[in-house]
């Protein structure tokens, strides 16, 4: 996916789910911070009151997480196990039928993280979904992801779109 589609792309990704599946799930940000992100979703007319999110941002870039009712505040992209455990937390609380999990992005997973590392999360994620009952979305901008990554990466997918 070219850079410049990338956001477009998740837009209309986040608009279909959430607007027109009515589904409700979580917002892994590791590339934007919350308030951004839920600024952004606003002004494209994305709901989010069915949307949790989980940011990886906002406390790595030296601001003050705030207290919202529908976010998660991790330390940081490179502090997988903690976000590992506020998935599990909101795999395990959530009650709704139709439900999702979207990781924006696994790109910005790989600045953090060697790619052993993100390998073993998105594995460990992708078990999680699929005993829990939830659909998932893994982005990755497919000109900053070496090819031998986005193959290793599609074991763990049912199905891999380029765009």
């Amino acid at each position: 996916m070219l850079s410049d589609k990338y956001e477009e792309a998740n837009m209309h990704l986040l608009s279909f789910l959430v607007n027109r599946k009515k589904a409700s799930g979580s917002y892994v940000a590791i590339s934007k911070p919350y308030n951004y992100t839920l600024n952004l979703l606003g002004n494209k007319g994305i709901k989010t009151d069915n949307i949790h999110f989980i940011d990886c941002l906002t406390k790595s870039l030296g601001s003050k997480a705030i207290n919202a009712k529908n976010c998660v505040f991790v330390e940081s992209p490179a502090h997988l196990t903690e976000l590992g455990i506020a998935l599990h937390n909101y795999f395990t609380s959530s009650e709704q039928k139709n439900r999702f999990l979207y990781i924006d992005s696994i790109s910005s997973l790989l600045i953090h993280n060697s790619i052993d590392a993100v390998l073993k999360f998105v594995h460990y994620v992708t078990g999680k979904m699929r005993v829990f009952g939830f659909n998932g979305m893994l982005l990755s901008l497919h000109e900053e992801t070496d090819k031998k990554l986005i193959g290793q990466l599609s074991q763990f997918c049912d199905k891999v779109i380029h765009l």
